[in-house]
């Protein structure tokens, strides 16, 4: 791990492991160059993971090293709350006390450092662009694992066809949502809950129709993912039980 609850990291930019299987799938379904929402289409550049220990990897795997531990944290705060980006709600979630405006400044300069060098083609005025003003943007081409989650969710309510990209999606589950971190805003404006939720209600349909339809490796990929985040959960567990039965035939 990357450690990012201190504030003074500085180590070269390592490979991160590659992504699960069929996750390749969904290196092309990613976010729109539209900056102010985030919409999954084929041109993402940077995956912000948060369904476990807080990273940022490159389309092609790189993990993103952060000096600052709060630099990482601000990137995960403005890709999950895209529909009110600004300097003032980003130090109020963040910070239990004001910080002065040179720290902040500090910190989303530092976080255009560690983007753009990770990503040479993003100039780093791109990354987050200057204003002079509370708005804040964020280049577009960033998208969550939570956003890849509830689009394959969406998709496989419309067509289970695409069973497989949900499995896929749902494998980038590593762990309970900032595991490792200390990101109070997370618990307390509902953030944590929200990404639990979803992770849950994707693997109970996937698992569902896995085992109506005698695919005892989606379903396993499904309790596995579910149950990384809600162990014990009712319904999972129930399945679970069902498909020991159906394996042991």
């Amino acid at each position: 791990g990357l450690g990012v609850a201190t504030n003074s990291i500085d180590v070269a930019i390592e490979v991160a492991p590659a992504l699960p299987g069929p996750v390749a799938a969904l290196v092309g379904a990613t976010v729109s160059t539209d900056e102010e929402e985030a919409v999954v289409d084929n041109e993402w550049m940077f995956l912000v993971r948060v369904m476990g220990h807080p990273e940022v990897t490159t389309r092609d795997g790189r993990r993103v090293t952060f000096r600052k531990g709060r630099s990482l944290e601000l990137v995960a705060w403005l890709t999950l709350n895209r529909d009110r980006m600004s300097r003032s709600l980003a130090r109020t979630a963040m910070w239990d006390v004001d910080v002065s405006d040179a720290t902040f400044a500090t910190v989303v300069s530092e976080m255009r450092r560690a983007l753009s060098e990770a990503e040479p083609s993003v100039p780093r005025d791109e990354i987050s662009q200057v204003t002079f003003t509370d708005e804040m943007h964020l280049h577009g081409g960033m998208v969550t694992d939570v956003d890849l989650l509830a689009r394959s969710a969406s998709e496989f309510v419309g067509s289970h066809e695409t069973a497989e990209a949900l499995a896929a999606a749902l494998s980038l589950v590593r762990a309970l949502p900032f595991s490792g971190v200390s990101y109070e805003w997370a618990d307390l404006d509902g953030t944590t809950t929200r990404i639990v939720i979803c992770v849950i209600d994707a693997a109970v349909r996937l698992a569902d129709w896995a085992m109506a339809n005698s695919r005892l490796d989606l379903v396993s990929v499904a309790l596995t993912s579910g149950l990384r985040v809600m162990p014990g959960h009712p319904e999972l567990v129930r399945l679970e039980r069902e498909m020991l039965a159906l394996s042991r035939g």
